[in-house]
């Protein structure tokens, strides 16, 4: 019975294509969730930031829930064909099937047949994870909600996620002197200058970038410049993407950096800067949580770091106990993503008997 719920509930989720930059689908994704929520027993609030929508829903007004179950209904870009759900080998398939709408089914479910129990249960559904989260969960904890432990509840094939790295977005500009590209001589390449310094910067982090978490790492996402290949870039600019897992790493690869660039024209600005992610004083939490999962599962549980980041980053800034914990399935943000069906079933045993405790 559960397993036909979770499955029927994940496809209308899925339908709707919550893309990051659609408002209106978001709204109705916030709406559908809300209205599944017509029952007695349970209080709903929506929050709007930038008229970006989030839905809080608790079984007591309060704001220091014993537990406060998090995900988000935003995905990243897909064809027609990803919000089209199909059911193949048990597993679910389509666009946000496991990041994260799974998990939101989960949580839904959850709530509705929980919602009696003497623990105070909050879960939150936001729409902006994966453009940083700051007009949702971040937006929802500003306004005083404190909760004692909260599950993030992104995929992690049931191993329970202590700490992620933290991310910060730079962009660098140069600007040159535009000629003719038969003679570069008569200009300055801003291109060419880019590229030197990048080098510069790139060697402050490991030659081989490796699945290792207590380091830094750094992506060149996007470069611009140039107009046409025979005439000399006058500006160029480029989009680094930094992980780092704590403060002191960051700070010490920033000294580096600024000591660069105080050498050269190039310019910098701060896009994003989230904080790393930590568990905190989770430990009673997850000693509680971690039996209950490997009796479920039959294995160990694996207490994890990780490379990318979550909403997590906002708890851990408020000093409030957060894991990241959540079901199986591979493929998020490709063409063929999916969520293991058997692996939702355990997921919602193993959240009812950890509340139930």
């Amino acid at each position: 019975m559960i397993k036909k719920e979770l499955i029927e509930l994940n496809k209308k989720l899925v339908r709707f294509k919550t893309i990051s930059s659609n408002k209106s689908e978001l709204e109705r994704c916030i709406r559908f969730i809300e209205n599944y929520f017509n029952i007695n027993n349970l209080f709903k609030k929506i929050f709007y930031s930038n008229g970006i929508p989030s839905l809080l829903v608790s079984n007591s007004l309060s704001k220091n829930p014993d537990l406060l179950l998090n995900g988000h209904i935003d995905v990243v870009e897909g064809n027609n064909n990803q919000f089209k759900p199909f059911v193949k080998n048990d597993k679910l398939y389509g666009r946000g099937t496991i990041d994260m709408k799974s998990s939101i089914a989960v949580i839904m479910l959850i709530m509705k047949k929980l919602k009696s129990t003497n623990k105070k249960i909050s879960a939150m559904f936001v729409s902006d994870e994966e453009i940083f989260g700051k007009d949702g969960t971040k937006y929802i904890l500003n306004k005083g909600y404190k909760p004692k432990f909260t599950i993030i509840t992104e995929e992690s094939n049931f191993d329970i996620v202590i700490k992620q790295k933290g991310q910060l977005t730079l962009k660098l500009e140069a600007k040159g002197k535009s000629g003719h590209g038969s003679q570069p001589w008569t200009g300055l390449n801003a291109i060419e200058e880019l590229i030197e310094i990048y080098q510069k910067i790139r060697n402050l982090f490991p030659k081989e970038q490796k699945n290792t978490w207590n380091i830094n790492s750094i992506n060149l996402g996007i470069i611009n410049g140039g107009v046409a290949p025979n005439v000399i870039p006058s500006k160029a600019e480029l989009i680094l993407d930094i992980r780092y897992p704590t403060n002191l790493k960051l700070d010490s690869f920033l000294v580096r950096f600024y000591g660069i660039l105080r050498k050269s024209s190039v310019t910098y600005s701060l896009l994003t800067k989230t904080n790393p992610m930590d568990s905190g004083n989770a430990i009673f939490f997850i000693n509680k949580l971690k039996p209950i999962v490997e009796k479920q599962i039959k294995r160990k549980a694996k207490l994890k770091w990780t490379n990318y980041c979550s909403d997590g980053r906002y708890f851990s800034d408020s000093k409030l106990p957060v894991i990241e914990f959540g079901p199986t399935g591979a493929n998020y943000h490709t063409d063929n993503e999916y969520v293991d069906i058997n692996s939702l079933v355990n997921y919602y045993e193993i959240l009812k008997r950890f509340i139930i405790s």
